[in-house]
């Protein structure tokens, strides 16, 4: 009797062992998802430096710097079919840049706008409408927030898991694809919030197009790679902080007295993000 107790007691300590062991081995997983409310406000405030460069062939003919703040308010007007949400984005900035001629001014340049973005609970960007922004390259701005949006998988994430979002565009009469790789590296509390902290790099690619009403001819593309750590409150549905780096390598051709006209530049962009009002309704 005292073997089949000691059996029985060590086959309980081993069940019991392999149950916890079970459960610690167990990632945690969650659905991202950004989630809307009919009149919902966040509001974000954004650093970025920038770094440029202009070249005549490959060298290097001028550089500089300038800054830009930016308050960035998105108001959830409605939320329609398929949680679809109607946001209205309001953008004011204030770009300090170093006076040409005398370094030591600082010139300061300040521009409101605002867009009407239609957004999926996935990130996917549905339409966007310009109104009476003044947004002068409508296509390029599209393209811009199409690649640039982060868009999440269709189910439950756990840590480790990668996944990414791709865009075809023309490019001289060819489809290339714009693609972005995300990584879940970790959970952390940021800000109060229980956040995934997110991973991402990829490149951009965004052709110039002709402008309404613009007569002067030109072609080009812009090429950029991004890479950055996203914060994102997944009980919220909403970033609340990010860190991003951006290189943009843009080419330019131009018809200036008939006669094309190339142009270089390169610009090295730090940006970071955070979300510093939350008004649910």
């Amino acid at each position: 009797m005292k073997r089949v107790a000691i059996v029985v007691s060590v086959l309980g300590a081993v069940l019991a062992l392999s149950w916890y062991a079970g459960c610690t081995q167990q990632k945690k997983s969650v659905l991202l998802r950004l989630k809307f409310e009919p009149g919902q406000t966040h509001v974000f405030e954004i650093n970025r430096k920038h770094h440029w460069m202009k070249f005549n062939g490959d060298s290097m003919s001028a550089e500089g710097t300038y800054a830009i703040d930016i308050t960035a308010e998105e108001q959830v007007r409605r939320v329609l079919a398929e949680g679809t949400a109607e946001i209205i984005q309001t953008i004011n900035r204030r770009v300090y840049e170093p006076r040409m001629g005398d370094p030591n001014v600082i010139d300061t340049m300040v521009s409101t706008s605002t867009l009407t973005l239609y957004m999926h609970p996935d990130g996917r960007l549905a339409d966007l409408d310009f109104g009476q922004s003044g947004v002068k390259d409508t296509a390029y701005t599209r393209q811009f927030y199409e690649q640039a949006s982060t868009v999440f998988p269709k189910g439950p994430v756990e840590q480790g898991k990668t996944w990414s979002h791709s865009t075809h565009v023309m490019l001289n009469d060819e489809k290339v694809e714009a693609a972005t790789t995300y990584e879940l590296k970790s959970f952390a509390r940021e800000k109060g919030f229980e956040c995934a902290v997110i991973a991402y790099d990829g490149n951009l690619l965004l052709p110039i197009p002709p402008m309404d009403g613009d007569s002067t001819l030109r072609q080009g593309v812009d090429r950029i790679d991004v890479s950055g750590m996203m914060y994102f409150a997944y009980v919220e549905g909403v970033a609340v902080s990010i860190r991003e780096r951006w290189l943009i390598d843009s080419d330019r051709k131009m018809v200036e007295g008939g006669k094309w006209k190339q142009y270089r530049s390169k610009v090295e962009v730090d940006a970071e993000q955070q979300l510093v009002q939350s008004v649910p309704k």
